[in-house]
């Protein structure tokens, strides 16, 4: 019995001993899978490459002599050639910026295509040697950025857009099929086929019609292409995260925040942009757009997003707005739309950066019009006039370059001409001469929801279908100049600035006087309405605009300078608020410097500031930074600031309360 007895009590422990290896090597099984979530792979990023579509496609190294059959996807740069046979197709893609289709007995030189990380910011140029390509490039955010698509003697030149140019013996056509290229001194917008002679001199401008099938076609691989770059990026957001894809949210975030942990400085900040990427890539598969905006928030966490994933974000929104804007019927709201614009201004680091990533706003937002279901209150006259004061702002920055306001302007007058209308930025003292449209090639049929909009008329014997009356800057102080522009646009679509044909005037007179019908000067504070009378052989048409003047103030006696902020400046992730700048003088006067007094702000990684407002972003914990506003008068520099507290969202876990919570979204904070 003893023996029997001891037996069993071995056999026991050897059980137990079994039981407790077991589940050691289970543990160790457990805590290297929980490890492995947060393990970063590397993913090898694709820069400027050739491949071949179909067919026989050849092509050499700048400094080769002999053709080569491309029999792979080849990386490819500055100085190279391709070249298809008659029953042969190729692309070039652009890194995440776009894609160029080479068509059957098409040959290129790739002029400027830079190695390495510089794609995303480089400005590239192909030379058409013969036949036709057809390019797709997503809308940037940098200044410098673009492309140019040359023959013997066009030069096509674009900053986000959809476009073929056909060279020809007798000249080169160019098509477009979204946003607006300027080729030989002309803009040619979407919708239409511009044809250009062996001089570059343009001939005719058309509208695309369905017997282009050139463009139609294009058009269709355009929405293909975006939406494999879409899933490819977000692919690649995940990649750089080894497993862990079915895991539940919570044990991601602890296996993150272990790893993080053991991390400081660049290491630690390059980990925690691959986990928000990541995040960004897995709420999209939700198929909601609102965990998409979230994860890509905390992609920055009060932090200034590093130049790797700059491009990739950018290209992202971009898409995530193509995707939207084309004909799926998805209506943004405000809300989402204001995430989007406050996530992009993260990626600008200078005035600079973030006027252009404003142009690219208000381009989407004329996509949205033109091709979707525009956010409300969006409409052509709305659009017009944020142009037109974007136009005032770029042109009283102090800290523009020229050759960056010059750039600037050019780019609002393609946005302007995308509406119907032109002239933005240009000397308005006599009409703009007309381009030459084909009969029959309308613009955007303008519906502006005011009172200029009463004055639009479907009657094809009027001259303009349209008038419209802007009035740059809208808010000013007694004495300020005010520009004024009347447009019109006539039932073929052509456009014009009509200052010398029309009588202005001020409602009531007396507020002010104007100025060889150039030029508005008000004379009293308050709101002030401007009427233009225009005469054509229908009758007259009065349409109207309004300026906020404000008090006038002394010529001297600058003593001061103070912000005015409409908003607490304790403010959550994400806010927005706005302000004045106002200039103070001894005799208790003040005046409104708002756009021509300079800002900064002492940590560019927790607020930007706009021309009239603070954006904040989300930091890890309640954290503080100071914006300044300096300006100028009778050789008097003052300078002031305010402090603004920003409030991070709830942690995890932070109760049904938090943001998110009631969604299952994931709150990421690193």
């Amino acid at each position: 019995m003893m023996e029997q007895k001891n037996f069993w009590i071995q056999n026991k422990k050897k059980g137990q001993i079994l039981l407790l290896i077991i589940g050691a090597i289970l543990l160790l099984f457990g805590l290297n899978w929980f490890w492995s979530l947060g393990a970063v792979a590397s993913v090898e990023r694709k820069f400027i490459r050739v491949e071949a579509v179909e067919g026989h496609v050849e092509w050499k190294r700048a400094n080769e002599s002999e053709w080569r059959e491309l029999t792979a996807t080849t990386e490819v740069s500055t100085g190279d050639s391709v070249r298809t046979d008659a029953s042969a197709r190729a692309q070039i893609l652009w890194g995440d910026r776009g894609v160029t289709r080479l068509d059957p007995a098409t040959e290129i030189v790739l002029d400027e295509a830079p190695k390495g990380n510089t794609i995303d910011t480089a400005f590239l140029r192909v030379r058409l040697e013969s036949g036709r390509v057809w390019s797709r490039m997503l809308k940037m955010i940098d200044i410098n950025e673009g492309m140019q698509v040359q023959t013997n003697n066009v030069v096509a030149t674009i900053r986000g857009t959809s476009f073929g140019v056909a060279k020809e013996e007798d000249g080169s056509k160019i098509a477009i099929t979204d946003s607006v290229v300027d080729a030989a001194l002309t803009l040619v917008r979407e919708g239409q086929w511009g044809t250009f002679d062996k001089d570059g001199k343009l001939v005719e401008v058309r509208q695309l019609t369905d017997a282009d099938a050139w463009a139609g076609e294009n058009r269709t691989l355009d929405r293909a292409f975006d939406d494999a770059k879409l899933h490819e990026l977000e692919t690649r957001f995940q990649q750089r995260i080894s497993g862990g894809a079915q895991a539940p949210i919570w044990i991601l975030q602890l296996s993150e925040q272990l790893h993080l942990s053991f991390l400081a400085g660049d290491k630690k900040e390059a980990r925690r942009e691959t986990y928000a990427l990541r995040h960004l890539a897995l709420s999209s598969e939700s198929n909601s757009f609102d965990a998409q905006l979230k994860a890509a928030e905390n992609l920055f966490a009060g932090k200034s997003v590093s130049g790797e994933f700059q491009n990739e974000l950018h290209a992202w929104i971009a898409l995530s707005l193509s995707a939207r804007d084309a004909g799926q019927n998805i209506k943004l709201s405000s809300d989402q739309l204001v995430s989007l614009e406050g996530l992009r201004l993260r990626l600008a680091n200078s005035e600079e950066g973030a006027f252009t990533i404003k142009a690219v706003e208000l381009d989407e937002k004329i996509d949205q019009l033109l091709y979707g279901t525009p956010p409300e209150g969006v409409t052509a006259g709305t659009l017009l006039a944020s142009i037109a004061d974007f136009v005032d702002q770029v042109k009283r920055s102090s800290s523009l370059q020229p050759k960056s306001v010059e750039q600037l302007v050019r780019r609002a007058e393609a946005m302007g001409y995308r509406l119907g209308f032109e002239g933005f930025g240009k000397d308005i003292s006599s009409d703009t001469p007309e381009k030459p449209f084909e009969e029959g090639a309308p613009a955007t049929d303008i519906q502006n929801q005011d009172e200029n909009a009463a004055q639009a008329t479907s009657s094809t014997s009027r001259i303009y279908r349209q008038l419209s009356l802007f009035a740059s800057p809208s808010r000013v102080s007694v004495g300020d100049e005010v520009r004024l522009t009347l447009y019109g646009i006539t039932v073929a679509g052509t456009t014009a600035v009509l200052n010398e044909n029309a009588t202005f005037g001020i409602v009531p007179p007396g507020e002010g006087k104007i100025v060889s019908n150039t030029t508005f000067i008000p004379s009293v504070p308050g709101q002030i309405k401007i009427s233009a009378t225009y005469e054509d052989p229908e009758g007259m048409r009065t349409v109207f605009a309004t300026v906020q003047v404000e008090k006038p103030v002394a010529v001297s006696g600058y003593s001061g300078l103070t912000f005015v902020f409409q908003t607490d400046l304790t403010a959550p992730c994400g806010a927005k608020l706005p302000f004045k700048i106002k200039a103070l003088y001894k005799n208790g006067t003040q005046k409104d410097v708002t756009l021509q007094a300079s800002k900064s702000v002492s940590d560019p990684n927790l607020i930007y500031v706009q021309s009239d407002s603070v954006v904040t972003y989300c930091p890890a914990q309640q954290s503080s930074a100071e914006v300044y506003a300096t300006y100028m008068e009778d050789g008097i520099r003052q300078t002031t600031q305010a402090t603004i507290t920003v409030v991070p969202d709830p942690a995890p876990g932070g109760g049904a309360n938090a943001p998110g919570a009631a969604a299952g979204m994931p709150l990421l904070l690193y």
